[in-house]
């Protein structure tokens, strides 16, 4: 039997081309991956990350701490899920030495290379030398030193004005995060508190400032938002104390608690209580 003879016996197979449905997917799932990349931050991305990794490795140490004072073989998982109860903070007293802003910079590893590492958080001062290999220039907590960031604890922003002692405006979340770092000072076996910063006048008439500031924004966009007016009242002259008492009551009046509340905050400032 010749060759064609048994190509001619084999059953037909028929060739179907590529279905070009799944080339249109594929492209459009391409096209559609791109397009997400490009709009990814990755500053930010990188910047979330490193306060997450941070925070987990802050508690895994504040949960040695809660085991070494509690012997609670659990510390771990209640630190890292939050539901822990914090450990007590030491009150200064008379002896307790105090730091001016000038004198605590001197202990920011730049100045005085030879110098202790000093952080502050909430006013109160910490010896960090010994975890140098994290907080040495060049480190990863190097600009927590010589200096008062407690806001850059509790929100995570790493940006120079972010490393200030103001917590203004601050979340409960946020406030519970500063606590937590404190807390982590506090209790750690290598670092040691060493003292307290001396309030400025300079730094309490800013503070006060931004209260007002910030009591008078939320005042202001509580208004906005009950006329439905997105627009900002820039140039706008800001309103007295008594205006604002009297809108208070009259919002409490109306059973708009949050709204009054605003005004009423805004206006103790106001009037310095």
């Amino acid at each position: 039997m010749t060759q064609d003879a048994d190509n001619a016996s084999l059953p037909a197979v028929e060739v179907k081309p590529k279905s070009r449905s799944w080339v249109g997917i594929s492209a459009l799932f391409i096209v559609l991956v791109g397009v997400l990349l490009a709009t990814l931050d990755y500053a930010q991305l990188q910047s979330d990350i490193n306060v997450k990794l941070m925070r987990f490795f802050r508690d895994l140490s504040r949960s040695k701490a809660h085991r070494r004072l509690h012997n609670k073989s659990n510390a771990l998982v209640t630190v890292v899920m939050g539901r822990e109860e914090m450990l007590p903070i030491s009150e200064p007293d008379d002896s307790t030495p105090t730091f001016t802003e000038k004198e605590l910079l001197f202990y920011d590893g730049v100045h005085e290379p030879l110098a202790p590492l000093y952080l502050a958080i909430k006013g109160r001062v910490y010896d960090v030398s010994q975890g140098a290999r994290h907080y040495a220039p060049g480190r990863s907590y190097h600009s927590f030193l010589g200096r008062d960031a407690t806001r850059a604890f509790g929100t995570g922003c790493m940006k120079p004005e972010c490393l200030i002692s103001s917590v203004v405006g601050l979340s409960e979340r946020e406030l519970r995060e500063v606590n937590r770092w404190v807390e982590l000072y506090e209790h750690h076996d290598r670092y040691t508190f060493v003292g307290v910063l001396r309030s400025s006048p300079v730094n309490d008439v800013v503070e006060l400032a931004m209260m007002e500031h910030t009591a008078l924004q939320a005042a202001s966009e509580h208004e906005r938002s009950l006329r439905g007016d997105e627009r900002a009242a820039d140039g706008a002259a800001p309103p007295s104390a008594s205006r604002l008492s009297e809108r208070a009551r009259e919002l409490y009046n109306a059973r708009d608690l949050d709204g009054a509340m605003a005004h009423w905050s805004a206006a103790l400032l106001l009037v310095g209580e």
